[in-house]
């Protein structure tokens, strides 16, 4: 039920005028926003792990590159139990440029995936790619009939078993510091840790090349550096020991980056 006017309320209609029109103001010096057409993007998947779970996500990137490092992928996404409809519609400018030269991405959490076969409908700038992706124990595998404008990096990721911590690197910027480096391997192995070796293939964060060689998805930028893959049933206090000490000793020669499930990303400096 509608009230008449009181003294109160035309008391408060010169305020509010003003504030509407402020906001039509703001409203019409608003920056415009700038959009660009998709043309090809790459697809990789990425198992995020936690002491709790583990879900997956897609990373979508654009094959060209673009003036500034924050473009996104605009982007329409559904799931109907595990059944995907992807829609990438175009790239938007972000206002404010991070200097750099880069691809516009996308990244969706799709979550947990139980064990089973489910529906892929991915869209790129109205071109249809129409697939399955498949869990397992093992990993995940992407199957599509056809790539329209779209670029896998991996169609299989093989999950990280349990109980393995990784580098990450041990990283050096002099050649005179590789025996320091290889004293930290060395110590960790003395704590319990010991090396082990994945089938090759494609793990997320790293691959493991047929000829045993770790290739990581974040390179180190020092000009020397050592990739490891260990194993050790409960890793956490071990591990945290032998980069304390290197770092409280060694601060200048080394930097150690390291991920397990228990600590899944830390770094100590």
């Amino acid at each position: 039920m509608f009230k008449k006017n009181t003294p109160f309320m035309k008391k408060n209609l010169l305020p509010l005028f003003f504030i509407l029109i402020v906001f039509s103001f703001s409203s019409c010096t608003k920056i415009k926003r700038e959009y660009y057409p998709l043309t090809s993007i790459n697809l990789q998947m990425i198992e995020n792990i936690t002491p709790e779970d583990r879900s997956i996500y897609f990373h979508f990137y654009t094959i060209e590159l673009y003036s500034c490092l924050n473009y996104l992928i605009r982007y329409d996404f559904s799931s109907d139990n595990g059944n995907l409809t992807i829609n990438l519609r175009d790239v938007e400018k972000n206002d404010l440029c991070i200097n750099g030269q880069g691809p516009a991405t996308a990244n969706m959490n799709l979550g947990k995936y139980d064990n089973g076969t489910y529906q892929i409908n991915l869209t790129v700038a109205g071109e249809t790619n129409t697939g399955t992706l498949e869990v397992s124990d093992l990993g995940y595998v992407l199957h599509f009939q056809t790539l329209n404008k779209l670029n896998l990096i991996a169609d299989t990721m093989f999950r990280i078993p349990e109980n393995i911590f990784w580098g990450g690197y041990v990283a050096y910027p002099k050649e005179a510091s590789a025996g320091i480096a290889n004293q930290v391997l060395d110590s960790l192995e003395s704590h319990g840790a010991s090396p082990h070796n994945l089938q090759h293939g494609y793990y997320g964060y790293f691959t493991i090349e047929e000829n045993g060689e770790i290739t990581l998805l974040d390179k180190s930028d020092a000009n020397f550096s050592i990739n490891f893959i260990y194993k050790q049933e409960d890793p956490d206090d071990n591990i945290k020991d032998v980069i304390r000490y290197f770092n409280n000793h060694h601060l200048n020669e080394v930097y150690i980056l390291y991920a397990h499930q228990k600590d899944w990303s830390l770094t100590l400096q």
